[in-house]
């Protein structure tokens, strides 16, 4: 009749069990309702004692799983030399809610992105923003290990492509630190707003037209009815037309591609129904409406493929340099050759013939679109020119001891906690170079392994064979904790969403 005073193995591994179906059903999002229901159908199943329903399986939550995370970050955090920090703004139903996440990285564990803070704020001007950043972070105490503040590309944030304004975010978090700090804007969102500004020089704005295409079927099952037999009559297979919205950094390019699948389907569709949008019949009578259609798919796939580059958790600001620079390289080429996709050039030549359009004038469209992307380009992305000096650390060949000790001069400029042994320093870089042979980079490409990935297996060889490498790892944690994109926010706000 009495529980005894410690618990066996079986009792532990009772608790373990229902500690992880707790973490479980967090990490599904699933709703604590349902654990009612299923924590008794387990105890059929499996073990009559097992007990975690709704109360107890929040109470798990609450006081076991968030204090343990807390804790792990706490310890790690204060392992980590550098951090670097996420924040931005969501509206979640009444509530306008800022979860702040920190960047760091282990020689166990590689890059880490975590959670530090969520909180509520009244509004978001810069004022309240930074104090909640720098209140949250004096609190763990890691303001002095602060290296980079990244956010979205707003005026609040950092006030512009210049940069000159002193009421943002990041130029208060800089009037409010004793070190230089790097601002990073979404790399994500320069990307995707590229071509957002570009196609906007089409003479169609094929964006409204997508939009309007997808919002006349979206809930209306006799129209998509009507539709599946237009589709069976032009041979063409039904799909179901996607969406777009303008802060979606993925969505441009697959929504295109959907209406061009349909096209034939789509344009006899509308351009036989009574009541046809406006907009809708106008594109779809204009004889150039699928050649700019098949452009701007061609470009987008181009931007979609850069944003897939850059967009993980664990890329670096370095690789998302390296990636915009890739990406500019190409649209300049672009540029320069007049480059039109084979599909666009023989429809300009089938509608010179019929006399609907010159190649003259396509050909100039196509200019423009091209220079506005680099000239959008050109103005956000020279943020991560700062740090241009640090792209040997990207592990694409064996590092020169030049660049090493460059960068070792600037973090022991600015971080007066960090002591760097030069000596010490240009021994282990050799090392590292000696490690980094050509055979072994040729493995990671193979492997596909991140700049992270990499830089672990380095630092734990020497680790196991006793070889120092404590100044080495120091410049790596600068250089691995500097973000590229502002994606993992963004993964917290969708997280909420299905909350």
């Amino acid at each position: 009749f009495f529980r005894p005073e410690h618990a066996g193995d079986k009792e532990l591994k009772l608790a373990a069990s229902e500690g992880v179906f707790a973490f479980h059903t967090i990490a599904h999002n699933q709703s604590f309702r349902s654990m009612d229901c299923t924590s008794k159908l387990l105890q059929k199943l499996f073990d009559e004692k097992f007990a975690c329903a709704r109360t107890k399986a929040d109470t798990i939550a609450l006081n076991v799983l968030a204090p343990s995370a807390a804790e792990e970050l706490k310890a790690d955090l204060q392992d980590a030399q550098f951090i670097s920090v996420f924040c931005d703004a969501s509206n979640h139903k009444d509530l306008k809610v800022f979860p702040i996440m920190v960047r760091y990285f282990s020689s166990a564990a590689g890059v880490q992105t975590k959670l530090l803070e969520i909180e509520t704020l009244p509004g978001e001007t810069s004022i309240m923003v930074s104090q909640y950043i720098m209140s949250t972070l004096e609190a763990n105490e890691i303001t002095s290990k602060l290296i980079a503040f990244s956010a979205d590309n707003t005026n609040c944030n950092f006030g512009g492509a210049a940069r000159n304004g002193k009421n943002n975010v990041f130029a208060r978090m800089q009037d409010a630190s004793t070190h230089k700090l790097i601002g990073i804007g979404c790399a994500a969102h320069i990307v995707h707003n590229t071509i957002q500004t570009a196609a906007d020089c089409l003479p169609i704005d094929i964006e409204a037209v997508i939009v309007k295409i997808y919002s006349y079927f979206y809930i209306y099952t006799v129209r998509v009815e009507s539709f599946k037999e237009f589709c069976d009559f032009a041979s063409v297979e039904y799909q179901r037309l996607l969406g777009y919205s303008k802060t979606r950094w993925l969505a441009l390019m697959p929504a295109v591609e959907r209406v061009l699948k349909l096209f034939p389907a789509l344009k006899s569709f509308f351009l036989s129904a009574d009541k046809c949008p406006s907009l809708i019949k106008t594109f779809f009578e204009d004889a150039c409406g699928e050649l700019w259609l098949y452009f701007l798919h061609s470009q987008a796939a181009l931007f979609h493929a850069t944003v897939l580059q850059i967009e993980g958790d664990s890329k670096t600001a370095i690789e998302v340099h390296k990636a915009l620079n890739q990406l500019q390289t190409r649209v300049q080429d672009r540029l320069q050759q007049g480059f039109l996709p084979s599909s666009v050039r023989s429809m300009i030549t089938t509608l010179e013939e019929q006399g609907e359009v010159r190649r003259g004038s396509v050909t100039d469209v196509v200019r423009n679109f091209y220079q506005t992307c680099m000239s959008y380009l050109e103005r956000w992305c020279n943020q991560f020119d700062e740090i241009s000096g640090l792209s040997w650390a990207s592990l694409d060949t064996a590092p020169l001891w030049d660049d090493v000790q460059k960068s070792a001069q600037v973090i022991t400029s600015e971080f007066s906690h960090v002591r760097l042994e030069e000596n010490a320093l240009f021994d282990e870089a050799c090392n590292v170079s000696r490690y980094v042979t050509t055979k072994k980079l040729d493995e990671w490409k193979s492997q596909k392994k991140t700049v992270g990935e990499r830089w672990v297996e380095v630092l734990q060889h020497f680790e196991r064979n006793d070889v120092p490498c404590g100044n080495m790892k120091a410049i790596i944690e600068y250089c691995m904790c500097l973000p590229g994109t502002n994606a993992p926010v963004e993964r917290v706000f969708s997280l909420m969403n299905k909350v």
